[in-house]
């Protein structure tokens, strides 16, 4: 005689679809342990940490040249921050410049193009402001004249003018550089660049030498100190 005991009251019995079987298996046979959200979430987080920041920028401040009507410059640039805070830097310039009394008795214009490139440190002051340091390079391709008028002190001779035309000139320098910025909105910010030029060489000329080079300054200073006024988006 066989005696069956019937299942007890509190016995539990779990079933488990065969359709969510199923997709359980598949899952745990592709993905086990989910390593590939472990893998994407470590991509994102390097990819994130690659580069920290990408913006271009125009200086501003080159408007007020417009209005003394001396000077008409534009420059623009960019800067590529990376995560651990270093940075490439490159910037670009139109200068045209007509100073009064560049030299004596003598109307004079300088005009060309120039480019600077460097790297530096860039760092979070706060929340909202990012202080930098940089070191670049600099150079300018540019053409300048003028004409010199000599006037006879006593009036006995009559006044002569003069002109000269010269091409193809070109300077080169290097930049310390102190800049800040802040943001005044999501993607926009205004800063400020100090910068301090070292004259390399640049093609002197005779009798009458190269008065002011575009993005440089006047020639005959070693250093020149310089500041820029930036507005800048970051992509």
């Amino acid at each position: 005689t066989v005696i069956q005991q019937a299942p007890s009251s509190k016995s539990r019995i779990k079933v488990i679809p065969d359709s969510l079987r199923l997709n359980l298996s598949v899952i745990n046979a592709e993905d086990p342990e989910g390593a590939n959200d472990k893998e994407n979430a470590d991509s994102v987080k390097a990819k994130k940490g690659l580069i920290r920041d990408f913006g271009i920028y125009l200086d501003y401040g080159k408007i007020a040249g417009y209005l003394t009507g001396q000077e008409q410059k534009n420059e623009v640039g960019a800067r590529l921050v990376f995560g651990n805070g270093f940075y490439l830097a490159a910037e670009y310039g139109l200068a045209t410049l007509t100073p009064d009394n560049a030299y004596r008795n003598a109307d004079y214009r300088v005009e060309g193009d120039y480019q600077r490139a460097g790297l530096g440190y860039l760092f979070a002051f706060n929340a909202k402001s990012n202080l930098g340091l940089g070191l670049m390079y600099g150079q300018a391709a540019f053409q300048d004249e003028g004409t010199p008028t000599i006037e006879s002190p006593s009036g006995l001779f009559g006044t002569v003018s003069s002109s000269f035309a010269r091409s193809g000139l070109t300077a080169n320098w290097a930049e310390l550089n102190l800049l800040s910025e802040t943001r005044i909105a999501n993607n926009l910010y205004l800063g400020l660049t100090l910068r301090l030029r070292f004259m390399i060489d640049y093609d002197a000329q005779e009798p009458i030498d190269v008065y002011s080079i575009p993005g440089y300054g006047r020639t005959f200073d070693n250093s020149v100190p310089a500041a820029n006024l930036i507005i800048r988006y970051s992509f």
